[in-house]
């Protein structure tokens, strides 16, 4: 739900509470489930996920595709059955090899999002619970504390030696030092240290922190919703396959009516020979197993990639990244998102220790 912007940096730790009706104690259950109806679940939207039935048929959304179709009807409405058989099967070979990888790895993705479920730790009726995420509101009181994941948008109300990690929105990998103290109301996001946010890290101390936005309302959400409105491209693979294709219609369009040009105003072919002539040559000039040796092509790069633990959505992606000359990066930060992992340790007169853990989840398990 859209709420008024507030700059709840520049009030007061007690304006805060006021404006949100909450307290240090944090909500009941019974108000947090109002208000749950009310702000929603504390998740970033998503596009409309694609049904597997508009998957399989964006698969025929190719300038090879529609030639071969064409060249389909035409086979088959001149009598040339086999060539129209021949045809239908590469489509629908090309079709389903195409469908298959990119459900696949619809799906993929999708068991990843369920594997990771995120939680919080948070006051309801004045007791520290463990609850989901995605049920925090607007007035639920965060505790936080070092190596912890910040789940939601929230105003500092308490702290001790308390610094967060905000490389994901502000770039800067070292950790940000917080405060209570009031602030003016126009500094940018990166100068509000009385403010936590979503998707940063918590790197030293402890804090209670009231939770003042959630999903799309948070500064991430509105990252997101600019990174929706980007318009896609056509991949280099797919602008290069469209170009050839319309180059061999055009060269065999051409040559066909060159021939029945020749035949019929010169060799005096008659008009019915030199018809069927002139279509059998067009339908030859359109190489309709191009697409699926493509296809296989692809599909067999994405299972290269797959086997290094890469997800391809699309096929094609896995061309276009054989065209990038250089990957520019600003600090590790931007690929590592500052959760570097011990995984083996070395000691003098000692074996190699082996270290099992995951990012900054204060768990794991030490073997000698």
């Amino acid at each position: 739900m859209k709420e008024e912007e507030i700059n709840y940096h520049s009030l007061s730790v007690s304006g805060v509470l006021k404006k949100l009706d909450s307290d240090k104690e944090g909500l009941s259950n019974e108000e947090a489930e109002s208000r749950l109806l009310k702000y929603g679940r504390n998740e970033l939207s998503e596009n409309k996920k694609l049904g597997p039935l508009i998957i399989f048929l964006r698969q025929f959304n190719s300038f090879f595709v529609y030639i071969l179709i064409l060249a389909a009807i035409i086979s088959f409405f001149v009598g040339h059955v086999v060539d129209f058989y021949v045809i239908v099967i590469v489509v629908i070979i090309n079709t389903f090899i195409g469908f298959y990888q990119e459900y696949k790895a619809e799906r993929a993705i999708d068991a990843l999002k369920k594997i990771i479920v995120q939680y919080a730790k948070v006051y309801r009726n004045g007791v520290l619970e463990k609850i989901p995420a995605a049920e925090l509101v607007p007035g639920d009181i965060l505790f936080l504390e070092e190596g912890d994941r910040i789940p939601a948008d929230a105003r500092i109300v308490e702290m001790k030696n308390f610094s967060a990690i905000e490389s994901s929105l502000t770039g800067e990998s070292v950790p940000s030092v917080k405060n209570i103290s009031v602030l003016k109301e126009d500094i940018t996001l990166a100068d509000r240290k009385n403010m936590v946010w979503m998707s940063t890290f918590v790197a030293t101390g402890i804090a209670k922190a009231v939770v003042v936005a959630t999903g799309d309302e948070t500064a991430i959400g509105a990252i997101a919703r600019d990174i929706k409105e980007i318009k896609t491209e056509k991949s280099h693979f797919q602008k290069k396959t469209d170009k050839l294709a319309m180059q061999m219609g055009i060269i065999a369009i051409a040559g066909s009516l060159l021939i029945f040009i020749i035949g019929f105003f010169f060799r005096g072919f008659k008009f019915s020979e030199i018809l069927i002539f002139t279509i059998a040559s067009l339908v030859a000039a359109i190489p309709e197993g191009l697409p699926a040796i493509l296809i296989i092509v692809l599909a067999v790069g994405a299972f290269r990639m797959s086997k290094r633990k890469a997800i391809i959505r699309n096929l094609p992606a896995s061309e276009t990244l054989a065209v990038v000359n250089t990957i520019i990066t600003d600090k590790t930060g931007t690929l590592t998102q500052n959760t570097m992992t011990v995984q083996k340790i070395l000691l003098p007169g000692e074996k190699e220790i082996v270290v099992k853990g995951n990012g900054w989840e204060p768990r794991g398990e030490i073997f000698k």
